[in-house]
């Protein structure tokens, strides 16, 4: 399943707008990093530091997303809560997080949990007792733009790397969790040999398929 949702993120999300993000994200980090560095003494520097990368990548996508031409907001949560970047690409819902170097899973924040509800239909159902389930909504495959920060050691002024993934609904997994170096990968070969579009309803079924035979 990796490679088949690579190929259908990449149909879906324009080229030059995955190519720019490391530039754009990069920035926004390390704009985040200096100004904590000279603004905040060194007790509260390292949660400032945090907050301010969070915010200044979700504004740093958005900027880039609009210079694209891609249906990029601020959205609000339901019930209305803290906004979150939201990105559109035809049937890709497309939100950002963080995860520490050492652990790939995001906190579960109401703002990630609504991008990763998305993904329930996938994955086969089961009974709980406790968590009765509910259908998901049906208007696209959740995806998360995820920075893996620096180990504690190493210079906070860089992220490690950045990462594509496709979050379990429960946010407890991934679907896929790649570098985004391999999805800028996938491009070349998809325009020297163009590929078979892969349809959503196809997408669901293939996705559904290997789940149940996890």
């Amino acid at each position: 399943m990796r490679d088949v949702l690579m190929t259908y993120l990449a149909s879906r999300i324009p080229h030059d707008f995955v190519k720019q993000v490391p530039e754009a994200l990069e920035g926004a980090y390390f704009e985040a990093f200096r100004n904590a560095e000279q603004r905040c003494a060194v007790p509260e520097r390292p949660r400032v530091r945090g907050q301010l990368r969070h915010y200044y990548q979700n504004g740093a996508l958005r900027t880039l997303a609009e210079r694209h031409g891609i249906e990029a907001t601020a959205a609000h949560t339901e019930p209305k809560g803290e906004r979150y970047t939201r990105l559109v690409f035809d049937d890709i819902v497309l939100g950002r997080t963080g995860v520490r170097y050492a652990n790939n899973l995001p906190s579960p924040a109401k703002h990630r949990r609504t991008i990763a509800a998305l993904n329930q239909r996938f994955e086969p159902v089961t009974g709980d007792l406790f968590t009765p389930y509910t259908p998901g909504p049906d208007d696209g495959l959740g995806v998360l733009l995820v920075t893996v920060h620096p180990a504690k050691e190493s210079d906070q002024s860089v992220p490690s790397q950045f990462v594509v993934g496709v979050p379990y609904s429960n946010l407890k997994g991934w679907h896929l969790f790649e570098p985004l170096a391999g999805l800028l990968a996938i491009y070349t070969p998809m325009a020297e040999q163009p590929t078979a579009d892969i349809a959503f309803p196809t997408l669901k079924k293939l996705l559904q398929q290997a789940e149940a035979g996890n």
